[in-house]
Protein backbone atom coordinates (compact mmCIF):
# COMPACT_ATOMS: atom_id res chain seq x y z
CA UNK A 1 0.00 0.00 0.00
CA UNK A 2 2.87 2.67 0.76
CA UNK A 3 4.75 1.56 -2.47
CA UNK A 4 1.42 2.57 -4.32
CA UNK A 5 1.08 5.64 -2.39
CA UNK A 6 4.44 6.92 -3.20
CA UNK A 7 4.17 5.87 -6.73
CA UNK A 8 0.71 7.96 -6.87
CA UNK A 9 2.51 10.57 -5.05
CA UNK A 10 5.73 10.61 -7.95
CA UNK A 11 3.54 10.62 -10.88
CA UNK A 12 1.46 13.52 -9.75
CA UNK A 13 4.38 15.46 -9.03
CA UNK A 14 5.27 14.36 -12.31
CA UNK A 15 2.21 15.80 -14.27
CA UNK A 16 2.56 19.03 -12.32
CA UNK A 17 5.97 19.26 -13.28
CA UNK A 18 5.10 18.87 -17.00
CA UNK A 19 2.55 21.61 -16.42
CA UNK A 20 4.63 24.27 -15.43
CA UNK A 21 7.54 23.33 -18.02
CA UNK A 22 4.22 23.81 -20.49
CA UNK A 23 3.21 27.36 -18.81
CA UNK A 24 7.35 28.57 -19.43
CA UNK A 25 6.44 27.51 -22.96
CA UNK A 26 3.38 29.52 -23.35
CA UNK A 27 5.26 32.58 -22.28
CA UNK A 28 7.21 32.15 -25.35
CA UNK A 29 4.66 31.31 -27.59
CA UNK A 30 1.42 32.55 -28.99
CA UNK A 31 -0.37 28.36 -29.64
CA UNK A 32 -2.80 27.50 -27.23
CA UNK A 33 -2.58 25.80 -24.25
CA UNK A 34 -4.19 22.67 -25.11
CA UNK A 35 -2.20 22.14 -28.03
CA UNK A 36 0.92 22.36 -26.41
CA UNK A 37 -0.30 20.27 -23.53
CA UNK A 38 -1.11 17.38 -25.86
CA UNK A 39 2.28 18.04 -28.09
CA UNK A 40 4.26 18.23 -25.18
CA UNK A 41 2.71 14.83 -22.91
CA UNK A 42 2.29 12.54 -26.07
CA UNK A 43 0.34 9.79 -23.01
CA UNK A 44 -1.95 12.28 -21.50
CA UNK A 45 -3.14 11.04 -17.60
CA UNK A 46 -5.58 13.54 -16.19
CA UNK A 47 -3.41 14.59 -12.72
CA UNK A 48 -7.54 14.87 -11.37
CA UNK A 49 -8.24 11.64 -11.60
CA UNK A 50 -4.72 10.45 -10.22
CA UNK A 51 -5.50 12.95 -7.58
CA UNK A 52 -8.73 10.38 -6.77
CA UNK A 53 -6.97 7.99 -7.21
CA UNK A 54 -3.73 9.13 -4.33
CA UNK A 55 -6.57 9.74 -1.78
CA UNK A 56 -8.76 6.35 -2.66
CA UNK A 57 -5.37 4.81 -1.12
CA UNK A 58 -4.26 7.22 1.57
CA UNK A 59 -8.19 6.51 2.57
CA UNK A 60 -7.83 2.76 2.44
CA UNK A 61 -4.13 2.95 4.20
CA UNK A 62 -6.11 4.51 7.49
CA UNK A 63 -9.12 2.16 6.68
CA UNK A 64 -6.53 -0.37 7.72
CA UNK A 65 -4.56 0.75 9.65
CA UNK A 66 -7.98 0.83 12.20
CA UNK A 67 -8.82 -2.59 10.97
CA UNK A 68 -5.80 -3.66 12.14
CA UNK A 69 -6.66 -2.84 15.90
CA UNK A 70 -9.80 -4.54 16.13
CA UNK A 71 -8.84 -7.77 15.23
CA UNK A 72 -11.96 -10.40 15.59
CA UNK A 73 -12.29 -13.01 12.84
CA UNK A 74 -11.72 -16.45 12.96
CA UNK A 75 -9.40 -18.79 14.12
CA UNK A 76 -7.92 -22.09 12.34
CA UNK A 77 -5.74 -24.71 13.55
CA UNK A 78 -1.95 -24.28 12.06
CA UNK A 79 -2.40 -20.96 11.30
CA UNK A 80 -1.12 -17.55 13.46
CA UNK A 81 -3.49 -15.10 11.88
CA UNK A 82 -6.97 -14.59 11.49
CA UNK A 83 -9.68 -15.21 8.51
CA UNK A 84 -12.49 -13.65 7.64
CA UNK A 85 -15.14 -14.15 4.88
CA UNK A 86 -14.55 -12.54 0.98
CA UNK A 87 -17.47 -9.54 2.05
CA UNK A 88 -15.06 -8.22 4.68
CA UNK A 89 -12.54 -6.97 1.78
CA UNK A 90 -15.21 -5.68 0.06
CA UNK A 91 -16.62 -3.59 2.92
CA UNK A 92 -12.97 -2.66 3.97
CA UNK A 93 -12.65 -1.35 -0.02
CA UNK A 94 -16.18 0.12 0.51
CA UNK A 95 -14.96 2.41 3.22
CA UNK A 96 -12.16 3.41 1.46
CA UNK A 97 -15.00 4.93 -1.55
CA UNK A 98 -13.62 2.28 -3.48
CA UNK A 99 -16.99 0.87 -5.19
CA UNK A 100 -17.54 -2.33 -7.47
CA UNK A 101 -17.98 0.58 -10.70
CA UNK A 102 -14.46 2.14 -9.82
CA UNK A 103 -13.09 -1.03 -10.98
CA UNK A 104 -12.27 -0.32 -14.42
CA UNK A 105 -11.73 2.87 -14.43
CA UNK A 106 -8.58 2.39 -11.99
CA UNK A 107 -7.89 -0.48 -14.24
CA UNK A 108 -7.55 1.95 -17.16
CA UNK A 109 -5.77 4.84 -15.08
CA UNK A 110 -3.13 2.53 -13.62
CA UNK A 111 -2.81 1.36 -17.63
CA UNK A 112 -2.33 4.81 -18.53
CA UNK A 113 -0.63 5.84 -16.24
CA UNK A 114 2.37 2.93 -16.62
CA UNK A 115 1.90 4.30 -20.35
CA UNK A 116 3.26 7.37 -19.24
CA UNK A 117 5.99 6.18 -16.87
CA UNK A 118 7.64 4.16 -19.79
CA UNK A 119 7.85 7.09 -22.34
CA UNK A 120 8.39 9.10 -19.25
CA UNK A 121 11.92 6.52 -18.71
CA UNK A 122 12.73 6.52 -22.23
CA UNK A 123 12.72 10.15 -22.38
CA UNK A 124 14.30 10.88 -18.98
CA UNK A 125 15.64 8.01 -17.45
CA UNK A 126 12.88 7.70 -14.06
CA UNK A 127 13.30 5.30 -11.72
CA UNK A 128 9.32 4.82 -11.11
CA UNK A 129 7.35 2.05 -12.85
CA UNK A 130 4.30 1.92 -11.14
CA UNK A 131 4.70 -1.77 -10.55
CA UNK A 132 2.56 -1.05 -7.13
CA UNK A 133 0.08 0.35 -8.54
CA UNK A 134 -0.61 -2.22 -11.10
CA UNK A 135 -0.83 -4.50 -8.23
CA UNK A 136 -3.11 -2.36 -6.74
CA UNK A 137 -5.41 -2.14 -9.43
CA UNK A 138 -5.19 -6.64 -9.79
CA UNK A 139 -5.86 -6.60 -6.39
CA UNK A 140 -9.18 -4.30 -6.51
CA UNK A 141 -9.99 -6.81 -10.12
CA UNK A 142 -9.40 -9.41 -7.97
CA UNK A 143 -12.05 -8.60 -5.81
CA UNK A 144 -14.56 -7.29 -7.88
CA UNK A 145 -14.11 -9.92 -9.92
CA UNK A 146 -17.56 -10.43 -11.52
CA UNK A 147 -19.11 -8.27 -13.95
CA UNK A 148 -20.18 -4.92 -12.43
CA UNK A 149 -24.56 -3.85 -12.92
CA UNK A 150 -25.62 -1.20 -11.42
CA UNK A 151 -28.99 -2.34 -10.82
CA UNK A 152 -27.85 -5.91 -9.49
CA UNK A 153 -27.87 -4.92 -5.97
CA UNK A 154 -31.21 -4.73 -5.92
CA UNK A 155 -31.80 -7.93 -7.32
CA UNK A 156 -28.14 -9.86 -6.04
CA UNK A 157 -29.02 -13.81 -4.98
CA UNK A 158 -26.94 -14.69 -2.19
CA UNK A 159 -24.42 -16.86 -3.71
CA UNK A 160 -21.40 -19.23 -0.84
CA UNK A 161 -18.87 -17.70 -0.30
CA UNK A 162 -15.94 -17.88 -2.58
CA UNK A 163 -13.22 -16.27 -0.82
CA UNK A 164 -11.15 -16.02 2.51
CA UNK A 165 -9.67 -12.95 3.61
CA UNK A 166 -6.57 -13.93 5.59
CA UNK A 167 -4.98 -11.68 8.27
CA UNK A 168 -1.21 -12.54 9.23
CA UNK A 169 0.32 -10.53 12.44
CA UNK A 170 3.83 -10.85 14.30
CA UNK A 171 5.02 -8.73 16.87
CA UNK A 172 6.70 -6.53 14.19
CA UNK A 173 4.71 -7.28 10.84
CA UNK A 174 1.19 -6.82 9.61
CA UNK A 175 0.04 -8.33 6.03
CA UNK A 176 -3.45 -8.49 4.69
CA UNK A 177 -3.93 -11.32 2.05
CA UNK A 178 -7.33 -11.98 -0.47
CA UNK A 179 -7.73 -15.63 -1.90
CA UNK A 180 -10.37 -16.72 -4.34
CA UNK A 181 -11.45 -20.18 -3.50
CA UNK A 182 -13.52 -20.80 -6.20
CA UNK A 183 -12.54 -18.94 -9.20
CA UNK A 184 -14.89 -19.99 -12.09
CA UNK A 185 -17.21 -17.89 -10.28
CA UNK A 186 -16.02 -14.86 -12.55
CA UNK A 187 -16.88 -17.24 -15.36
CA UNK A 188 -20.62 -17.86 -14.32
CA UNK A 189 -21.28 -13.61 -13.75
CA UNK A 190 -19.64 -12.95 -17.27
CA UNK A 191 -22.24 -15.48 -18.87
CA UNK A 192 -19.77 -17.76 -20.55
CA UNK A 193 -21.76 -20.33 -22.82
CA UNK A 194 -19.28 -22.59 -23.06
CA UNK A 195 -15.77 -23.53 -21.56
CA UNK A 196 -13.56 -26.67 -23.20
CA UNK A 197 -10.73 -27.54 -20.59
CA UNK A 198 -7.87 -30.20 -21.74
CA UNK A 199 -4.68 -31.38 -20.31
CA UNK A 200 -3.12 -34.67 -19.67
CA UNK A 201 -3.55 -33.62 -15.70
CA UNK A 202 -6.70 -33.44 -14.89
CA UNK A 203 -7.24 -37.37 -13.54
CA UNK A 204 -9.30 -37.50 -11.19
CA UNK A 205 -11.91 -35.38 -12.72
CA UNK A 206 -14.34 -35.61 -9.76
CA UNK A 207 -12.11 -33.70 -7.96
CA UNK A 208 -11.49 -31.83 -10.33
CA UNK A 209 -14.05 -30.42 -10.84
CA UNK A 210 -15.20 -30.26 -7.45
CA UNK A 211 -12.29 -28.13 -6.39
CA UNK A 212 -13.39 -25.78 -9.72
CA UNK A 213 -16.87 -25.55 -8.45
CA UNK A 214 -18.43 -26.11 -11.46
CA UNK A 215 -19.95 -29.14 -13.11
CA UNK A 216 -19.19 -30.47 -17.22
CA UNK A 217 -21.91 -32.56 -18.38
CA UNK A 218 -19.62 -33.89 -21.40
CA UNK A 219 -16.59 -35.64 -19.88
CA UNK A 220 -13.78 -37.73 -22.34
CA UNK A 221 -11.00 -39.44 -20.18
CA UNK A 222 -8.75 -41.91 -21.82
CA UNK A 223 -6.82 -44.93 -20.67
CA UNK A 224 -3.54 -43.85 -19.14
CA UNK A 225 -0.55 -44.15 -21.88
CA UNK A 226 1.48 -46.10 -19.40
CA UNK A 227 0.54 -49.80 -19.12
CA UNK A 228 1.35 -52.21 -16.36
CA UNK A 229 4.41 -53.27 -17.28
CA UNK A 230 6.48 -50.37 -17.48
CA UNK A 231 5.79 -49.62 -13.74
CA UNK A 232 7.57 -51.10 -10.96
CA UNK A 233 6.26 -50.04 -6.90
CA UNK A 234 8.45 -49.83 -4.19
CA UNK A 235 9.70 -48.48 -0.99
CA UNK A 236 12.94 -48.09 -0.09
CA UNK A 237 13.58 -48.34 3.84
CA UNK A 238 17.36 -48.35 3.91
CA UNK A 239 20.56 -48.25 2.29
CA UNK A 240 22.95 -51.12 1.33
CA UNK A 241 24.30 -50.64 4.72
CA UNK A 242 21.30 -50.92 6.45
CA UNK A 243 20.79 -47.55 7.38
CA UNK A 244 17.28 -46.10 7.99
CA UNK A 245 16.42 -44.02 4.83
CA UNK A 246 15.14 -40.44 5.96
CA UNK A 247 12.91 -37.82 4.17
CA UNK A 248 13.60 -34.46 4.42
CA UNK A 249 12.74 -31.18 2.59
CA UNK A 250 13.64 -30.82 -1.28
CA UNK A 251 16.23 -27.90 -0.37
CA UNK A 252 18.00 -29.13 2.25
CA UNK A 253 17.94 -32.39 0.82
CA UNK A 254 20.01 -30.92 -2.16
CA UNK A 255 22.01 -28.84 0.19
CA UNK A 256 22.87 -32.29 2.04
CA UNK A 257 24.17 -34.48 -1.11
CA UNK A 258 26.12 -31.25 -2.07
CA UNK A 259 27.74 -30.80 1.26
CA UNK A 260 27.81 -34.25 2.60
CA UNK A 261 31.55 -35.84 1.96
CA UNK A 262 32.68 -38.93 2.09
CA UNK A 263 36.32 -39.82 1.59
CA UNK A 264 37.00 -36.24 1.60
CA UNK A 265 34.66 -36.22 -1.26
CA UNK A 266 31.06 -34.37 -1.25
CA UNK A 267 28.57 -36.67 -3.25
CA UNK A 268 28.03 -33.47 -5.62
CA UNK A 269 31.62 -33.27 -6.88
CA UNK A 270 31.12 -37.67 -7.36
CA UNK A 271 28.35 -37.19 -9.74
CA UNK A 272 29.83 -34.58 -11.13
CA UNK A 273 32.82 -36.78 -12.23
CA UNK A 274 30.18 -38.49 -14.42
CA UNK A 275 28.00 -36.54 -16.17
CA UNK A 276 27.68 -32.22 -15.58
CA UNK A 277 25.46 -30.70 -12.84
CA UNK A 278 23.21 -28.27 -13.10
CA UNK A 279 20.58 -26.93 -10.32
CA UNK A 280 17.38 -24.67 -10.86
CA UNK A 281 18.38 -21.19 -10.23
CA UNK A 282 16.42 -18.88 -8.17
CA UNK A 283 15.81 -16.57 -10.41
CA UNK A 284 13.94 -16.53 -13.94
CA UNK A 285 16.29 -14.66 -15.39
CA UNK A 286 19.07 -17.37 -14.53
CA UNK A 287 17.05 -20.28 -15.76
CA UNK A 288 17.27 -19.53 -19.62
CA UNK A 289 20.59 -19.53 -18.98
CA UNK A 290 20.96 -22.82 -16.94
CA UNK A 291 18.51 -24.68 -19.36
CA UNK A 292 20.76 -23.54 -22.40
CA UNK A 293 23.77 -24.97 -20.85
CA UNK A 294 22.09 -27.69 -19.69
CA UNK A 295 20.93 -28.76 -23.25
CA UNK A 296 24.06 -27.79 -24.56
CA UNK A 297 25.97 -30.45 -22.05
CA UNK A 298 23.39 -33.21 -23.65
CA UNK A 299 24.46 -32.81 -27.36
CA UNK A 300 28.12 -32.17 -26.88
CA UNK A 301 29.47 -33.51 -23.12
CA UNK A 302 27.72 -36.75 -23.21
CA UNK A 303 24.80 -35.92 -20.76
CA UNK A 304 23.95 -33.75 -17.89
CA UNK A 305 21.84 -33.79 -14.85
CA UNK A 306 19.62 -31.25 -13.74
CA UNK A 307 18.30 -30.43 -10.01
CA UNK A 308 15.00 -28.97 -9.84
CA UNK A 309 12.37 -28.64 -7.32
CA UNK A 310 8.50 -30.28 -7.95
CA UNK A 311 6.18 -27.34 -8.79
CA UNK A 312 8.88 -25.45 -9.46
CA UNK A 313 10.20 -23.25 -12.60
CA UNK A 314 10.93 -26.47 -14.65
CA UNK A 315 7.65 -28.47 -13.64
CA UNK A 316 5.48 -27.01 -16.39
CA UNK A 317 5.32 -25.22 -19.45
CA UNK A 318 9.09 -25.93 -20.54
CA UNK A 319 9.65 -28.87 -23.65
CA UNK A 320 11.91 -31.45 -22.98
CA UNK A 321 12.72 -33.43 -26.10
CA UNK A 322 14.21 -36.50 -26.55
CA UNK A 323 17.21 -37.04 -24.92
CA UNK A 324 17.09 -33.92 -22.49
CA UNK A 325 14.64 -36.18 -20.31
CA UNK A 326 15.58 -39.65 -20.39
CA UNK A 327 14.87 -40.35 -17.00
CA UNK A 328 13.66 -38.71 -14.18
CA UNK A 329 14.12 -39.34 -10.89
CA UNK A 330 11.48 -37.99 -8.15
CA UNK A 331 13.28 -37.88 -4.61
CA UNK A 332 10.68 -38.02 -1.56
CA UNK A 333 6.79 -37.19 -2.02
CA UNK A 334 5.96 -33.89 -3.01
CA UNK A 335 2.88 -32.68 -0.83
CA UNK A 336 1.35 -29.71 -0.70
CA UNK A 337 2.36 -27.76 2.32
CA UNK A 338 0.20 -28.61 5.06
CA UNK A 339 1.00 -25.54 6.92
CA UNK A 340 0.47 -22.97 4.35
CA UNK A 341 -2.46 -20.81 4.96
CA UNK A 342 -4.11 -21.03 1.35
CA UNK A 343 -3.18 -25.06 1.30
CA UNK A 344 -5.30 -24.92 4.87
CA UNK A 345 -7.89 -22.70 3.91
CA UNK A 346 -8.94 -24.57 0.23
CA UNK A 347 -8.85 -27.69 2.52
CA UNK A 348 -11.62 -26.21 4.93
CA UNK A 349 -13.75 -24.75 2.41
CA UNK A 350 -14.36 -27.76 0.24
CA UNK A 351 -14.53 -30.01 2.95
CA UNK A 352 -17.65 -27.39 4.48
CA UNK A 353 -19.12 -26.33 1.15
CA UNK A 354 -21.25 -28.33 -1.12
CA UNK A 355 -18.45 -28.49 -3.78
CA UNK A 356 -16.01 -29.91 -1.24
CA UNK A 357 -17.79 -33.31 -1.92
CA UNK A 358 -14.19 -35.18 -2.82
CA UNK A 359 -13.89 -38.35 -4.32
CA UNK A 360 -13.87 -41.22 -1.63
CA UNK A 361 -10.51 -42.44 -2.33
CA UNK A 362 -8.45 -39.02 -2.86
CA UNK A 363 -8.11 -36.45 0.05
CA UNK A 364 -7.18 -33.03 -1.72
CA UNK A 365 -3.87 -33.35 -0.10
CA UNK A 366 -3.59 -36.41 -2.02
CA UNK A 367 -4.90 -35.07 -5.59
CA UNK A 368 -2.33 -32.05 -5.07
CA UNK A 369 0.28 -34.71 -4.77
CA UNK A 370 -1.18 -36.13 -8.18
CA UNK A 371 -1.23 -33.12 -9.78
CA UNK A 372 2.26 -32.74 -9.26
CA UNK A 373 3.40 -35.84 -10.09
CA UNK A 374 1.34 -36.55 -13.58
CA UNK A 375 3.42 -32.93 -14.44
CA UNK A 376 6.75 -34.50 -13.80
CA UNK A 377 5.52 -38.00 -15.72
CA UNK A 378 3.48 -37.01 -18.54
CA UNK A 379 5.63 -33.68 -19.00
CA UNK A 380 8.73 -35.63 -19.04
CA UNK A 381 8.65 -38.78 -19.54
CA UNK A 382 5.56 -40.52 -21.18
CA UNK A 383 5.43 -38.34 -23.83
CA UNK A 384 8.64 -39.85 -25.14
CA UNK A 385 8.97 -43.59 -26.17
CA UNK A 386 12.25 -44.24 -24.55
CA UNK A 387 11.95 -42.49 -21.13
CA UNK A 388 11.68 -44.05 -17.78
CA UNK A 389 10.48 -42.61 -14.71
CA UNK A 390 11.35 -43.54 -10.76
CA UNK A 391 9.59 -42.45 -7.86
CA UNK A 392 12.00 -42.14 -4.44
CA UNK A 393 9.80 -42.53 -1.47
CA UNK A 394 11.63 -42.32 2.00
CA UNK A 395 9.98 -43.90 4.86
CA UNK A 396 11.16 -41.48 7.87
CA UNK A 397 13.04 -43.13 10.54
CA UNK A 398 11.69 -42.19 13.93
CA UNK A 399 14.52 -42.11 16.68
Amino acid sequence: MRGAIREAKTVLEMILKDDEEIRTIMDNTDAPFGQLNQEKREIFVEKNDVAMLLSQLQTLENVLDNFKNNITGRSVAKLDGQVYPGTKMIQLLEEAKIRKDFRDRIARLTDKIGQYLTHKTEQEDEAVKGVYLQLFSSFVSTVYADSYDPLKPLFEIKTPQAENAYLHRTAVTFAEKYQVLLQCENMYSLNVRSVIVTSGTLSPLDVFTNNLGITFKIKLENNHIANTSQIIGACIRADKQGTPLCGFKTKTLLYLIKEKKSNGQSVWSEMGRLKKLFEEPKSKSELKIILARYKESIKYDGGAVLFAVCRGKVSEGIDFADNESRGVVVVGIPFAPVNDARVELKKQFLAQSNAGKLSKNVSFLSFKLLLSLFLISLGFCFKLLSSSLLFLFFIAAKK
